[in-house]
């Protein structure tokens, strides 16, 4: 390298010459720029594996990029909501064998299915108030006088099932009064029901479903499904009642000869629900329940 000097009037300057540097190129990037070169898609090809490598080690669980880690912890947020599915289970090796991908069968790690949460517990209802000696007397009026009538009819049900049980009428009881007894419990129980469903049934069906149709309607002559326990259970009496009432109104008029123990036959048929329902009625309408439904003017605004 020399050193050039110009000359100027005021003296000598020096002039530092440029120096030249070959740049070197790193192997590597030589190497691509080659293959580059020799294959135009190249490029392409190295996007298109290095995309599928991506995509397989996400769904194997290796990839440890921000995307695929948020990728499953959305999959697992999913699976941990999802309910499980009945014979999921069963079903799964199934899947695995016929509709598994070659990438799929490739992934070593296995995710478990996780298992729901099990049910919570119905909350208690609320505790009410304890009622006043007044309150409780105006919840439990229906049922009150529910019970009176209904220790009458059962008081001459027990009457006539133990005389027909023992085959004996009771003492100064006539044939004919015995048989008179039987079909005034008929009317009288008629007469009940009929009041009952058609004046305070309505009513309290308005809030409570055991004495409601799943039709709106008065539930018909014969028991089914639509029809409220209650009203079934008025549907099964009458059908053993009539029978009841068929077999005292013969003897009456002479055309059977009367006999016990087929008395005590037409009272079977229809006993059990008849008590279930005198009870199961009573039970319904005391204050413990009635309360749940009804304010106290409202319950002192029912008609009955």
């Amino acid at each position: 390298m020399s050193r050039r000097f110009l000359q100027f009037p005021a003296g000598f300057l020096f002039i530092r010459p440029i120096r030249t540097r070959t740049r070197s190129i790193p192997g590597r990037r030589l190497l691509s720029l080659q293959t580059t070169t020799s294959d135009p898609c190249r490029q392409f090809k190295d996007r298109h594996q290095e995309s599928a490598r991506r995509n397989k080690a996400v769904r194997c669980g290796t990839d440890q990029s921000p995307v695929s880690k948020s990728f499953r912890f959305t999959a697992s947020i999913h699976s941990m909501s999802s309910q499980p599915v009945p014979g999921a289970a069963a079903a799964a090796p199934k899947a695995s064998q016929t509709g598994a991908s070659g990438a799929e069968a490739s992934c070593s790690t296995t995710v478990g299915d996780k298992t729901a949460a099990a049910p919570s517990a119905p909350e208690p209802e609320p505790k009410l108030p304890p009622l006043s000696a007044a309150e409780y007397r105006e919840y439990n009026r229906l049922a009150e006088m529910m019970t009176y009538f209904h220790n009458h009819f059962k008081q001459t049900w027990n009457m006539m099932y133990t005389a027909a049980g023992n085959n004996r009428r009771p003492a100064n009881m006539s044939l004919r009064q015995f048989i008179d007894t039987g079909l005034t419990f008929v009317r009288q129980l008629t007469m009940h029901h009929n009041i009952e469903e058609e004046l305070l049934y309505p009513q309290l069906a308005v809030r409570m479903d055991e004495f409601r149709n799943q039709d709106g309607k008065k539930g018909g002559s014969k028991p089914n499904r639509k029809q409220s326990e209650l009203i079934r259970q008025h549907r099964l009496i009458h059908e053993g009642m009539d029978r009841f009432e068929d077999y005292l109104t013969e003897c009456r008029r002479g055309q059977l000869d009367f006999d016990m123990a087929t008395l005590k036959t037409k009272m079977d048929d229809w006993n059990d629900v008849l008590w279930l329902h005198l009870d199961a009625e009573v039970e319904t309408l005391k204050a413990e329940n009635m309360r749940k439904y009804w304010t106290l003017s409202e319950i002192r605004r029912l008609q009955i």
